[in-house]
């Protein structure tokens, strides 16, 4: 594996910038602004020629640089080496890698190691997730949570006091980290499933969360709402100027607002079915 620096304009990026990432490098990717604004692909050392001619082709892009190849451990650990805690109260979310020694400051500890798979809480659309959550009582409820990533939002709804958690990722190396991670918490009431979770007709939810990219929400909310039923909806992976958008659609469905948090240039959505 090999890693691209990519130097971007940022007065050119696209609104749906990550999405564009997540799809060009699946293995993960880092966003720096460090001086100057960039961010660092991995990519598998087969496909850098065709990624990187693509890169090139974005008006967006300042620059393009293949560096040297480099193990997965290797950039995984100077993930870890730059990771702090990060409070989102009423949780703290704490590398698994210091839960021995980090103190929980009377907060709500969900333990963390994210791998490649998205959710470390450092990114804004599960932050947002997280408040939305928090503001609702899933205590002896069911709750689904599509697109689990890491597996972190399914963990706080676990420590919230929901009765059963049911995670799904179509990404098989997220299904295994979200695995890792309900082990690594000591909890024994999530799921976790490698399938569409809107293809599963499992038991009726009570809360569903969706931490999505924006090319995926504005596609599903017709079976989302067939999911969803009469219980709670918490969207994220929404942009301010998307918001509009994303409530008429929704809306349409039979969705109802109930409030909605910002953070950043992000939005997250609290709806009802």
């Amino acid at each position: 594996m090999k890693q691209i620096e990519v130097d971007v304009i940022d007065e050119h990026l696209p609104i749906d910038i990550y999405e564009i990432l997540y799809y060009i490098a699946p293995q993960g990717f880092i966003e720096r602004t460090d001086g100057a604004h960039r961010f660092v692909l991995f990519v598998e050392d087969n496909d850098i020629d065709i990624v990187s001619n693509k890169l090139r082709e974005y008006q967006w892009v300042a620059d393009v640089k293949v560096g040297s190849s480099v193990e997965e451990d290797g950039w995984l650990k100077s993930w870890r080496d730059n990771y702090k805690p990060i409070k989102i109260p009423p949780f703290k979310i704490i590398p698994a890698w210091l839960k021995d020694t980090e103190p929980t400051d009377g907060l709500l500890p969900i333990y963390i190691n994210s791998g490649i798979a998205f959710g470390t809480g450092e990114h804004e659309t599960t932050q947002l997730c997280l408040r939305l959550l928090s503001q609702i009582d899933v205590k002896g409820k069911t709750v689904l949570d599509i697109g689990t990533g890491s597996g972190i939002l399914a963990i706080a709804a676990s420590l919230l006091g929901a009765r059963e958690v049911y995670a799904f990722d179509l990404d098989p190396v997220a299904v295994e980290v979200a695995r890792e991670n309900v082990a690594i918490n000591d909890i024994d009431n999530i799921k976790v499933f490698q399938k569409d979770a809107l293809q599963y007709k499992g038991k009726g939810y009570d809360v569903v969360m969706a931490n999505l990219v924006w090319s995926i929400l504005s596609e599903i909310s017709k079976p989302m709402k067939e999911t969803v039923g009469a219980g709670l909806f918490i969207a994220s992976g929404i942009l301010k100027e998307q918001l509009h958008d994303f409530l008429r659609m929704y809306e349409k469905e039979g969705f109802h607002y109930i409030t909605h948090e910002e953070i950043g240039e992000w939005v997250g959505v609290l709806m009802s079915g």
